[in-house]
């Protein structure tokens, strides 16, 4: 790697720093305000990660708002603990063992629900077989929440299925899953109308039976600004050439933050041409109305948060032989009082999950929490649709399984 990408890289770690002080100030402040999320009781969410940091306190704060959360987590272990302990604190039901519900049982309990799932996003097959047990459950799908992640191991890890760790786990399984949840939902809600239609009722449109909107969350981060793919996206995947881990995490950040904006351009295409095909029915909805109500896709970036994965990282910033002085600065001292809490941030991902469609559809939302600017890269829609293409080429996703 050339000398001045370290530097702009070590630059770009600083301001991400400073602007996350400044936040911090404003969560002891109370200067962010929480989120009314009254909205989503009721709702189903999937939150990968969820047995964790941001991901945790993502499904608690769901939790607490009436929502059905689904924790897709590597480790059932992991995940039945985190349930158990989002049971004790919530009062929300706790499923005894993984997961799902059934098609049967499509009526939420009185008390939300929280359940666990095995999901594994260093491997495809898994997030297939998580989607594969998803469909055959026949839920709705409210809020996917794609949370996981990895950041900057020591050394470069590549996956069973060839690619570089953090691309796989922030990014592509991530794409995967997506995609396949929406298309999912769009056939279940054909399926739907299809059922009205025999009922006699096909001119007519409720939108809490057949058109409930499907938001999909990308956590991204401040780093995507560092990211370098115009040049260097048939190399990202594997990232077998000059891998350095802090370049290969930007590069992953800014991934997922063009799908989202390339998935919000999906959604609004297909909300227009629904409006459009609508104005030929009895009494159509307004089509400003499906515009309101249509399916959103959003980045976030939750800022530098208290969480094992960031202290981990920090810690192994030292050289290992002055670690023994630096680890307990780290630990009582940088983290739980320069980080963000995992409490905070999760408002930052509500406010995502809640605000309007037309404020936050495909839009990067930054910490305080608000829309926020992004990179030059991270508009240029060529490059997205570019990356949407060969993320599916990598999936081997047939034209009949991507999304359109």
């Amino acid at each position: 790697m050339k000398l001045t990408t370290h530097i702009f890289l070590d630059l770009l770690g600083v301001g991400e720093l400073l602007e996350n002080i400044t936040t911090v100030v404003k969560d002891r402040l109370g200067l962010n305000p929480r989120r009314d999320c009254r909205q989503l009781a009721g709702k189903t969410a999937i939150v990968t990660g969820g047995n964790a940091g941001v991901g945790l306190a993502t499904a608690d704060a769901l939790l607490r708002s009436g929502a059905n959360v689904v924790l897709a987590c590597r480790s059932a272990e992991r995940g039945q603990s985190a349930a158990k302990q989002l049971a004790a604190s919530t009062g929300c039901v706790g499923d005894s063992g993984s997961t799902v519900l059934a098609a049967s049982d499509v009526d939420p309990p009185a008390a939300p629900r929280v359940m666990v799932e095995l999901l594994d996003l260093a491997s495809l097959a898994s997030v297939r077989q998580f989607v594969q047990r998803w469909a055959a459950s026949g839920r709705q799908l409210d809020l996917l929440v794609c949370n996981a992640g990895i950041m900057c191991p020591p050394e470069r890890v590549e996956t069973a299925d060839g690619f570089e760790l953090q691309f796989q786990s922030n990014y592509l399984s991530h794409f995967l899953l997506a995609n396949c949840l929406v298309k999912h939902q769009q056939s279940l809600r054909r399926q739907q109308q299809a059922q009205r239609r025999r009922r006699g009722r096909g001119g007519e449109t409720d939108c809490g039976e057949t058109t409930r909107p499907l938001r999909v969350i990308f956590l991204s981060s401040m780093t995507h600004f560092g990211a370098d793919l115009a040049t260097t996206l048939a190399d990202v995947p594997q990232s077998r050439t000059g891998w350095h881990s802090f370049q290969s995490y930007c590069n992953s950040k800014l991934c997922t933050l063009l799908a989202a904006k390339q998935l919000d351009r999906l959604f609004v295409r297909n909300a227009q041409l629904a409006a459009h095909g609508a104005a030929g029915a009895e009494a159509p909805p307004p089509a400003s109305t499906m515009m309101l109500q249509r399916d959103v896709a959003v980045a976030v970036h939750p800022g530098l948060v208290d969480t094992f994965l960031a202290r981990n990282y920090f810690k192994q910033s030292v050289p290992r032989p002055l670690r023994p002085l630096s680890d307990p600065f780290f630990e009582h001292l940088f983290c739980p009082y320069l980080l963000r809490s995992p409490e905070a941030a999760a408002q930052t991902v509500l406010y995502a999950a809640t605000a309007p469609a037309a404020e936050v559809g495909g839009q990067y939302c930054g910490t305080s929490p608000h829309v926020s600017k992004h990179s030059a890269a991270a508009g240029d829609p060529v490059l997205a649709e570019h990356l949407w293409e060969l993320s599916a080429h990598l999936c081997q996703l047939g034209p009949s399984e991507l999304l359109d």
